[in-house]
């Protein structure tokens, strides 16, 4: 079987790659020239990646152990180990390993749309040039011409992002910030190196780089797909894995473990892809949505009302011994622990 994968980010050449362990006969394509040409992510993950992909240490730029939580007047530290990935290097290794395993990468190639005449997929590309294949599988992004395609229409968020020089006293500390935007972050890379951004316009992060007191280095800007649980992640032939299925997680944002999982339902079975991606990650997604929308209904007095809560050692526990990719096995036991977390149930009305 032939299979053409637009898209060369981490997603799609894990796709690809494990297509090709599989007997795949692989084509794919992406715009850029150059693989992992820029960081548009935190690249911050739980150890749940590892789960999916072989740990490599060159891979990881620092780690995390504790996690700061502020808004307005209250803050709340809690210990969780993250990973800080060079996600330039991420793209390239696994686009290394899908390229060794078998796969034909076109790189420089704009896809444009494609068609099924009955026997394969059609996959058209600027310049006049062409392709053909049994399935198409679409990993190019938020923006993804392969959902067009597919007469998909994706909500999306903004986000500011910029590598910042900053002396810090801790490099195992990165702190969440509910007082800017939806979210602010401060991700350190090391000592001297951060990763600070909001979810939010660029006079928000202004305001938040201020607060930080940091020198610029490096500024992405760009945008971030809001899941929906009505939208399809394909059809007989043509399927949508990561980002452009939207298959990101609402309350922090981050869609590589989610979407690596996904994908690796697709790799196990084209036939019964959406059930049981569905199945796998659809009930974290739509939680994550729902989160979220409540979230965004809460003033700052309401955010240091929810740290307050937070703070018994039985949640501190359960916040510290689950991983924030699964929010219902974490839900449900705070409820458990902590009844006055209903209250915030009004908010989703």
């Amino acid at each position: 079987m032939e299979v053409i994968v637009i898209g060369a980010g981490a997603i799609g050449s894990y796709v690809a790659g494990e297509l090709a362990s599989k007997g795949y006969k692989v084509r794919q394509y992406d715009v850029q020239k150059t693989i992992g040409k820029a960081q548009h992510c935190t690249g911050l993950v739980t150890s749940a990646i590892w789960d999916v992909l072989k740990r490599e240490e060159n891979l990881i730029l620092n780690k995390i152990e504790r996690f700061r939580l502020v808004c307005g007047n209250e803050e709340l530290e809690v210990r969780q180990k993250d990973f800080v990935l060079d996600r330039v290097a991420l793209e390239r290794h696994l686009s290394d390993d899908a390229v060794s395993k078998g796969v034909k990468l076109h790189l420089g190639r704009k896809f444009l749309n494609c068609r099924n005449d009955g026997r394969g997929i059609v996959a058209n590309f600027v310049g006049g040039s062409w392709t053909k294949g049994d399935n198409l599988i679409g990993a190019d992004g938020v923006f993804s011409s392969v959902a067009s395609c597919l007469g998909i229409k994706k909500k999306v968020i903004h986000g500011v992002q910029a590598r910042v020089k900053k002396r810090i006293e801790d490099e195992n500390m990165a702190e969440v910030d509910f007082g800017f935007g939806q979210f602010g972050w401060c991700v350190p890379e090391s000592r001297n190196i951060v990763r600070l951004g909001v979810i939010g316009d660029k006079e928000t992060f202004n305001k938040f780089l201020k607060r930080h007191n940091g020198k610029i280095i490096g500024y992405t800007s760009g945008f971030i797909p809001v899941y929906n649980p009505e939208t399809r992640a394909g059809n007989e032939r043509v399927f949508l894995v990561g980002d452009a299925a939207g298959h990101v997680k609402a309350t922090s944002y981050g869609g590589l473990v989610l979407g690596l999982e996904g994908a690796q339902e697709l790799v196990r079975d084209f036939s019964n892809y959406e059930k049981n991606c569905a199945r796998r990650i659809g009930k974290e997604l739509w939680l994550s949505l729902k989160i979220r929308e409540m979230l965004n209904k809460f003033k700052v007095e309401d955010y240091e009302k929810l740290l307050r809560l937070l703070k018994s050692k039985r949640c501190i526990r359960i916040i510290e011994n689950n991983k924030r990719d699964f929010p219902s096995k974490i839900l449900f036991k705070l409820l458990l622990s902590e009844p006055r977390f209903l209250r915030f149930g009004r908010f989703l009305l």
